[in-house]
């Protein structure tokens, strides 16, 4: 996407919050290890909040780099939840 309007959305990702959360379900000791995750946005419209009850999307993916490379996707966050931005509900 060639539009210099828009900012590359691409960030290591903070261990807290939701993430923490459900990232102890999926394996308890990773926390402890601190691994290196990131995320990336899909397409988001900048002047609208993600908000699941009027299904205005603001995805992001969650991500681990591996070996070579090999990325290995942790989760689809469609309404920006698992990390949203403070100060801002968007439930």
């Amino acid at each position: 996407m060639d539009n210099r309007e828009r900012k590359l959305h691409f960030f290591r990702t903070d261990i807290r919050g939701n993430l923490k959360k459900e990232l102890s379900k999926i394996s308890p000791k990773a926390i402890e290890v601190n691994p290196l995750i990131f995320h990336f946005a899909l397409y988001t419209d900048e002047k609208v909040v993600a908000n699941r009850n009027k299904n205005t999307r603001a995805p992001r993916i969650y991500f681990m780099l591996g070996k070579n490379g090999v990325i290995y996707i942790l989760f689809f966050d469609p309404y920006h939840e698992i990390n949203p931005i403070q100060g801002i509900n968007h439930k």
